[in-house]
């Protein structure tokens, strides 16, 4: 389809945004992308495919805002782009971040699969239904799970990390928006990284999101010296030391390298920080078959260990050179960690932590 371009902006340094209007109102989900061709007459074989974009925000009147950084020619060619040109859109296209009802564990029993209005997987037949479902608490079960995943609620956050570095915070605004929208009470703690200050993007518009937020650049610039994943690093090793009951979505989008060290960060989708007795001390030897689900999908804690631990789930966006953003190049490949591969364009962006391998 063809979108009017509105307004085409450096932000600083090489980073832009560009708005464009849709012939038509599109239904996006954080995290989704598209792909943008200009289409001028001296450009119309050169370059000769569109490039993707994550989609920053859309705005009331059905706009879209993207965000990009100059990196080559096709790029360059959008910094020409004025007010009244058109370009070649395709999408949105892709899976978006899961959240609230759009997020799903395929892992669940089914029987979590119903959920309330609130997002709350309801009970079934024989089931108390007065728990406290933050917690999982019935009558007939007042030992608390160590986590809760429903259905298409997913899991209940008690707190959400948004990792982003560089370009890579391009789809987070519109995720923490939609997070606070549909769950104003959860937590959002935001890491941001990149080379030095002219790198580290949106910042203001963060600040009037949240108030925890962290960052980092290379060189010390602004922020606290060093790598994005040293703060979050740190982060977690504070919590874990607290022994507190933490229940954590973390976001991720960035670099591969940053992505590959958040995952090696988050990868047990469980930080093991059992107690037993009045020893506080964390028990890596628990195997993961300890770690077992009752038959209403909550997770329990092995016998004689109490329920002090960290729950991570992650999930991660990823970035790749891509020709036609549906699936049929077959040029985005990214590995499954059970074999295969699966398709950056097709069956993400965004990926479950669990579900991928990004190599060395």
């Amino acid at each position: 389809m063809k979108a009017r371009v509105f307004s085409n902006s450096c932000l600083q340094g090489q980073y832009f945004k560009l708005i464009i209007l849709p012939p038509v109102r599109l239904h996006i989900l954080p995290g989704q992308f598209v792909m943008i061709r200009v289409t001028s007459s001296d450009t119309i074989t050169d370059p000769l495919l569109s490039r993707p974009f994550s989609i920053h925000r859309q705005a009331m009147d059905g706009s879209i805002e993207i965000l990009y950084k100059v990196v080559g020619k096709g790029t360059d060619l959008l910094t020409h782009l004025r007010k009244g040109d058109y370009i070649e859109l395709l999408g949105p296209l892709g899976n978006g971040f899961p959240i609230g009802e759009n997020k799903r564990d395929k892992n669940v029993p089914p029987i979590l699969d119903n959920v309330d209005r609130r997002g709350f997987p309801t009970p079934q037949d024989g089931i108390a239904d007065e728990p406290l479902m933050s917690r999982g608490l019935t009558k007939e079960n007042e030992n608390p799970p160590l986590s809760l995943r429903g259905g298409m609620g997913g899991v209940f956050s008690d707190e959400t990390l948004i990792i982003a570095g560089g370009i890579g915070i391009a789809p987070m605004l519109c995720l923490i928006e939609t997070i606070k929208s549909s769950n104003p009470e959860t937590t959002i703690k935001v890491f941001l990284g990149g080379r030095g200050q002219e790198d580290l993007l949106c910042v203001e518009e963060l600040k009037s999101l949240t108030s925890n937020i962290f960052l980092t650049t290379n060189d010390g610039s602004i922020g606290t010296k060093g790598y994005v994943t040293d703060a979050l690093h740190e982060y977690l090793h504070k919590i874990n030391s607290d022994g507190a009951h933490t229940r954590i979505t973390v976001y991720a989008c960035g670099p591969t390298p940053m992505l590959r060290k958040v995952l090696e960060l988050t990868e047990r989708q469980t930080i093991q920080c059992f107690t037993k007795g009045h020893e506080n001390q964390q028990d890596k030897n628990v195997p993961p078959i300890l770690i077992e689900m009752d038959r209403r999908g909550f997770l329990t804690p092995p016998e004689g260990f109490s329920d002090e631990h960290i729950s991570i789930e992650t999930y991660v966006s990823l970035e790749s050179a891509m020709a036609c953003g549906i699936g049929l190049c077959m040029g985005c490949v990214v590995k499954k960690k059970d074999n295969g591969y699966l398709l950056v364009c097709k069956d993400g962006p965004v990926f479950k932590g669990d579900e991928i391998e990004l190599g060395t």
